[in-house]
């Protein structure tokens, strides 16, 4: 029951997630006290897909150590069933909505700042959570797709050195 490289980044990915929506929610923002608080935000509606999409991902890792050996066809039947509500997951929300959100904001960032993140919001929302809840995004899931697991080991220093470069951009700024 070795974990592999693979699952320690999605784990890892996962708590960063939810240290990210901790944050969000605890920002005291006069748009959070509005009709839709923070779920009238495309952003923060990602970012909740991407949180339950990699809880789905550490619960097939988990589940998959765990019948590791067994015999059993309905354990079998039920793992395959999570995998392919993951797969599904991916195609449907994940990907597809987290890719919308990123490439637009960015592009509409480097256009006119003012459209979709005005100054005004710097004084409420710190820049490493701004770059938190956009790159960071979509990093961390272009890594896990393309993240086999019998090729992760092979792959782990260039998982490290690309997750330590997000925090160095932000802090860089």
């Amino acid at each position: 029951m070795a974990l592999i490289p693979s699952q320690v980044l999605r784990v890892a990915i996962l708590l960063s997630y939810f240290s990210i929506l901790c944050h969000y929610k605890a920002l005291d923002m006069p748009a959070h006290q509005t009709y839709g608080g923070s779920w009238k935000f495309l952003t923060f509606i990602d970012l909740v897909i991407q949180a339950v999409f990699f809880g789905l991902c550490v619960l097939i890792d988990v589940s998959s150590l765990l019948t590791k050996g067994a015999d059993s066809r309905e354990q079998e039947r039920q793992l395959k069933k999570l995998i392919g509500l993951r797969d599904w997951m991916m195609a449907v929300l994940a990907f597809p909505v987290g890719a919308f959100v990123v490439f637009t904001f960015w592009t509409l960032y480097l256009y006119d700042r003012e459209l979709v993140y005005p100054k005004l919001l710097d004084n409420f929302i710190p820049q490493w959570l701004n770059h938190g809840m956009r790159t960071h995004l979509h990093c961390s899931r272009v890594q896990c797709t393309n993240v086999p697991a019998d090729t992760a080991a092979m792959k782990l220093s260039a998982h490290c050195s690309s997750a330590s470069s997000d925090p160095a951009y932000v802090l860089s700024r």
